[in-house]
């Protein structure tokens, strides 16, 4: 395995502040952390993130001054582009997409053709499909963590006719895996669930965007999703 001393952290965002900056304005980590790191935070800065502003809530405009304009080509180029300085640095390039919930697109794009098509004719296509589309293209791993419908269809088959990697559909790694891990102690214990109620008291900036409908939709199909099998065969 990789020493992690060795990795190279670099990435897109809508907002330029370095990740000392972002690292307080999120309150996640400790401050006496985030201090410890400030130096080497404060050399980060995020490169200029593509963003269809129609798949995200609008209150995150104000945090927009960070953005590729251009086609949907043109920000799949560019994402490439960034991806080859990247390959130029390290022996393995890793994408992962931690952005804010995006609105589910439908219907899903089924094939190929249609996928290129949309791509060519400049169709709103969500952010997190143009970067899935670019990581495919320069066979590198993208792994998504968001439960939007990153991989419709067509961007699987793409994934595989490239050759490529693609994984992922949101991170369980606080409430939602404690609540599986919980619901099957529960199961084999004997005890029949009728429903599974939980919050997410962290949100952040993730939080505000999920107040709109349209973003919130799609954490709450991923989210519905986690327990459905356990409970369906108890």
């Amino acid at each position: 395995m990789a020493d992690p001393v060795n990795f190279v952290i670099s990435g897109w965002d809508i907002n330029n502040a370095n990740l000392y900056e972002a690292a307080k304005r999120s309150h996640v980590l400790e401050p006496t952390l985030i201090e410890q790191l400030r130096e080497d935070l404060e050399q980060i800065t995020p490169l200029p993130a593509a963003l269809n502003p129609d798949f995200i809530a609008a209150n995150q405009a104000d945090r927009m001054n960070n953005v590729m304009e251009g086609s949907n080509r043109d920000l799949i180029d560019n994402i490439k582009g960034h991806i080859r300085d990247m390959k130029a640095r390290t022996d393995k390039v890793v994408v992962l997409w931690t952005a804010n919930t995006e609105m589910f697109l439908l219907p899903e794009i089924n094939t190929i053709d249609d996928l290129e098509a949309r791509i060519a004719n400049n169709t709103p296509l969500p952010a997190s499909v143009l970067y899935c589309v670019a990581c495919i293209e320069e066979q590198v791993l993208y792994l998504n963590g968001s439960p939007q419908n990153t991989f419709h269809p067509a961007v699987v088959e793409y994934a595989r006719q490239n050759g490529s990697l693609i994984a992922g559909s949101d991170f369980k790694s606080g409430q939602t895996r404690f609540k599986t891990i919980m619901s099957d102690f529960l199961i084999g214990s004997g005890l029949r669930l009728a429903s599974c109620v939980s919050y997410n008291h962290l949100g952040n900036n993730d939080g505000k965007n999920l107040q709109e409908d349209k973003c919130f939709q799609s954490k709450k199909i991923s989210k519905a999703g986690v327990l459905d099998d356990a409970m369906k065969a108890n």
